[in-house]
C-alpha cells in the first residue's frame, strides 16, 4: 500500500479494520516499543510481552487517538507505563541506576556512556512534559531534522530546534543528580546511537496479528498488562480533571459532606470520592483498612509514619530508605475513595506527598549495611516444613505464629524488629509454619530478646555486613 502516515494508517484500520495498515504501523514502531520495554525490564521475554500489550491497547483505542498526539510519542509512553506496572507488580525496580560514584569523563567511549544512561533514560524521559518527550523522541530516537520536527508537532523549524536542546538539557541535569555528570553533546551521540535495539525476528508479525485480534489470544499475563496500561490510561485523564491532587468530591453543593474517618470498611465503603492527606488526628492507635475489588479499591491509613507511608507509595521497603535531614515529622492519615482506578491510591498518595510536602523519591542501588539471615542449625522441632501453599500471619504481645512462609518472608519481619535489611541467604527455598515467642531478662530490650531467641531457640544466626542493595531515595524540599 503507497506510504501513509501514522494517523492515516490508524484512522485506515478504525474504519475498515485493515490489517495491513496496522501490520505497517507495528513494523514502523515494534523496534521503539521494543526498545523501551527491554531498558526498563532488563528482559527480552518482558519486553516482547510488553510490546504485545503496547499494540493491543493501541487496537482497542485506534478511533479515539487524538489527530495532535503524536503516534511515536503516544507508543512510547504507553510502552514505559506498562513496563512500570509489570515492575510495580513484580516489585522490581524499572531500571537499574548506576552507582552515584561513577566520575565524569570526556573521554568516555559511547558503550560506556549508554550503559551509564541506559538505566535512567526513561525514568528521565518519563519526566519531561509531553512536547519535550516527543521532541526528544524525534530527534534523537527516530532521527528527524529540525524542520520534520517542526512539521510533525506543529511548530516552527526554530521552535522545534530550541525545543530540543532544552530537553536535552533537562536530561542532562537529571543524570546529573543521580551522579551521572556527562555533556549535553555527549549524551545526544549515546541516545542517536542506542535508544533503539531490533526487536525478535516474528515478534512485529506475531504481535499485529494478536492486536487486530484485540488481544483474543493473548496470554493472561499480557492481558493483565493490557487491563493496568488502560487503568493508568483513566487516571492520567482523571489527573488532568484535577482529581489527582486535591480532595474530590462527588458533587459541589452547600450541604455539608459527612468523612467518615472509623477504621471500619462499612463506613470507609459509604464515604464520597476523596482523596486525603492530612497530619493525623489521632493520639494513639495505628493501621489500616483496604477493600476491594480494584475497580473500586479504597484505603484508609491512619497514624502511620512517614516512613510507612514513603514504604507504601513507592513499593519499598520500610527500613530501605535514605531520608533526608529536613523531611517532614509527625504521623498522617491517608484516605483514597476514588473509583474506577486499579492502584490509583499509590499515584494519588504520590502527588499529595509531592504537593503538599515537597516530597519525591526514587530508587538507586548503594552499598549499604546489611543483615545475612543464616540457618546453620535450624531448629526443625520448632521451624517445620510446610504444606501450605500461602502464607498466614497472626500475633499477639511476644507471640507471632508464621504458617506457609517462607523464609524471605521471615527476614521482612526480622526486618522490622532489627530496623535494618536483612537478606536471607539461608539456601532454604521451603515454607515453614514457626511460632516465634521470647521474653526479655530483666534490663534487656525486645530486641535483644527476639535475637537472643532467634539464635539460642531457633537456630539462625546473623552476620553484618555492606552490600550493594536498591534503597528507596527520598527528596524534600519543605521548608
Amino acid at each position: 500500500m503507497p506510504e501513509l502516515n501514522d494517523h492515516d494508517l490508524l484512522g485506515e484500520y478504525a474504519r475498515c479494520g485493515s490489517e495491513e495498515a496496522f501490520a505497517a504501523l507495528v513494523n514502523r514502531y515494534v523496534n521503539l516499543v521494543y526498545s523501551a520495554g527491554l531498558r526498563c525490564t532488563g528482559n527480552a521475554q518482558h519486553a516482547e510481552e510488553i510490546v504485545q500489550a503496547v499494540f493491543i491497547i493501541l487496537a482497542r483505542k485506534a478511533g479515539r487517538l487524538p489527530r495532535r498526539v503524536s503516534v511515536s510519542g503516544w507508543l512510547y509512553q504507553t510502552a514505559r507505563l506498562t513496563a512500570a506496572n509489570l515492575n510495580r507488580k513484580e516489585h522490581r525496580r524499572v531500571c537499574r541506576e548506576q552507582e552515584a560514584y561513577m566520575q565524569s569523563t570526556l573521554n568516555d567511549t559511547e558503550p560506556a556512556v549508554w550503559e551509564r544512561i541506559a538505566p535512567l533514560l526513561d525514568e528521565a524521559m518519563g519526566r519531561l512534559g509531553t512536547t519535550d518527550r516527543q521532541v526528544v523522541m524525534l530527534r534523537y530516537f527516530e532521527n528527524r531534522s529540525a524542520a520534520e520536527i517542526g512539521a510533525e508537532l506543529r511548530m516552527t523549524e526554530e521552535t522545534a530546534r530550541q525545543r530540543s536542546g532544552r530537553a536535552l538539557e533537562k536530561l542532562r541535569k537529571y543524570f546529573g543528580k543521580r551522579g551521572t555528570v556527562l555533556p549535553a553533546g555527549v549524551i545526544a551521540s549515546a541516545l542517536a546511537a542506542n535508544s533503539l535495539q531490533a526487536a525478535p525476528a516474528g515478534v512485529a508479525k506475531t504481535v499485529a496479528v494478536m492486536a487486530v485480534a484485540k488481544g483474543a489470544a493473548a496470554s493472561v499475563s499480557t492481558l493483565a498488562l493490557v487491563k493496568a496500561g488502560l487503568n493508568v490510561m483513566t487516571w492520567t485523564k482523571m489527573k488532568m480533571a484535577g482529581l489527582g491532587i486535591s480532595v474530590v468530591l462527588a458533587a459541589v453543593t452547600t450541604t455539608a459532606v459527612v468523612i467518615h474517618w472509623d477504621m471500619n470498611s462499612a463506613m470507609l465503603a459509604k464515604n464520597p470520592p476523596v482523596l486525603i492527606l492530612r497530619s493525623t488526628q489521632l493520639t494513639n492507635g495505628t493501621g489500616g483498612v483496604t477493600i476491594g475489588p480494584e475497580k473500586n479499591y479504597r484505603m484508609l491509613l491512619q497514624n502511620v509514619s512517614m516512613r510507612l507511608l514513603l514504604a507504601s507509595a513507592f513499593h519499598g521497603q520500610e527500613y530501605r530508605e535514605v531520608l533526608p535531614a529536613g523531611l517532614p515529622q509527625g504521623n498522617y492519615d491517608f484516605m483514597y475513595t476514588l473509583p474506577g482506578v486499579s492502584y490509583g491510591w499509590v499515584d494519588g498518595l504520590r502527588a499529595e506527598l509531592k504537593r503538599q510536602l515537597g516530597v519525591t523519591a526514587h530508587f538507586e542501588t548503594r552499598m549499604t549495611q546489611v543483615r545475612l539471615l543464616l540457618a546453620p542449625n535450624l531448629n526443625t522441632n520448632l521451624v517445620k516444613e510446610s504444606g501450605r501453599d500461602e502464607m498466614t500471619q497472626v500475633g499477639n504481645f511476644r507471640n507471632v505464629i508464621y504458617r506457609g512462609a517462607s523464609m524471605d518472608s521471615l527476614s521482612w519481619w526480622m526486618e522490622a524488629v532489627f530496623q535494618m535489611p536483612v537478606l536471607d541467604r539461608t539456601g532454604l527455598t521451603n515454607r515453614f509454619d514457626v511460632a516465634f515467642q521470647w521474653l526479655p531478662k530483666p534490663g534487656q530490650s525486645e530486641t535483644a530478646a527476639i535475637e537472643e531467641a532467634l539464635q539460642t531457640r531457633y537456630g539462625f544466626q546473623f552476620m553484618e555486613t555492606n552490600l550493594p542493595l536498591k534503597v528507596l531515595v527520598v527528596e524534600s524540599d519543605h521548608r
